[in-house]
């Protein structure tokens, strides 16, 4: 695993501050859509992932009432290049795809931390050993340790986007959430495509501090830099609905179906605005 490239994100709500960890580099678009890939797993394994499944079936059930959307409230994934995939989509029948290793993972990086913290200490000015340190300190829980590593790594090369993508989800995980929107407009700064910067701002200004104008500019913001994108234009979608600004919900719906007619989210989404 290639831990240069890593990003951690996170799912946040009202409801449920999920962290999570991803690779940046792939395409964030694609991460959208639920695995379809047949898995195998143990017995144990299958205990453990139904209650995951009912756990989380919970927390979209409130989250869904909250903001009255049945349709596709929110969808992030996680990836962190050794086998966690988690699927988020919630519709009329409030259906989870969900591939989780999360347990594995924290083993992992805590055998790493002692590798990665003597890499750290036999070059401090390499900013890419200050990352990958951030990260697994960040995956494993220490988040104060992961900032200051992350603010190290900036300070050395101030070029890298992933990086302070990471050090936004740090800063907001630590509820400085004016530091993290500094972070996070760092990095799409720039790298304009970095589609997971913009989204992390985003729903920290939803979801976090309730302010749906902020996280509908954010948005207006990254379908400049990326247009057209269909999953970036659904999630202000949700953003206008929050805003209770239905006839642009419905046309930002009805833009999407035009470029893409099957796309099922915003069929469901108009659909449910039109027989209000």
């Amino acid at each position: 695993m290639d831990n240069e490239n890593l990003s951690h994100d996170s799912k946040v709500d009202g409801a449920d501050k999920k962290r999570v960890a991803e690779h940046n580099d792939k395409v964030v678009s694609e991460r959208y859509k639920p695995s379809t890939k047949p898995t195998t797993k143990s017995p144990k394994a299958k205990g453990r992932t139904k209650a995951q499944v009912k756990h989380h079936l919970t927390k979209l059930s409130k989250l869904i009432k909250k903001h009255k959307l049945v349709s596709i409230i929110i969808l992030l994934i996680l990836v962190v290049g050794i086998g966690i995939d988690v699927y988020y989509v919630a519709t009329n029948s409030t259906k989870v795809a969900l591939n989780t290793n999360n347990n594995q993972v924290i083993a992992e990086y805590n055998n790493k931390l002692p590798d990665l913290k003597k890499a750290v200490e036999k070059n401090p000015n390499d900013a890419a050993s200050r990352k990958n340190y951030g990260v697994a300190l960040y995956v494993t829980g220490d988040y104060e340790a992961a900032k200051t590593q992350y603010e190290a790594a900036v300070k050395i090369d101030s070029k890298d986007a992933i990086t302070y993508n990471n050090l936004g989800n740090t800063y907001r995980d630590l509820k400085n959430y004016g530091k993290a929107k500094e972070a996070y407009e760092k990095a799409f700064e720039i790298n304009p495509k970095l589609v997971n910067a913009y989204v992390n701002l985003a729903n920290v200004q939803l979801y976090i501090l309730k302010n749906s104008d902020d996280a509908i500019t954010t948005y207006k913001k990254a379908l400049k830099a990326l247009p057209n994108n269909d999953q970036i234009e659904l999630l202000l979608g949700i953003a206008y609905e929050n805003a209770n600004k239905t006839t642009e919900a419905k046309q930002t719906y009805q833009d999407i179906l035009a470029r893409s007619p099957n796309n099922q989210a915003a069929k469901n989404n108009l659909d449910r605005l039109n027989k209000k």
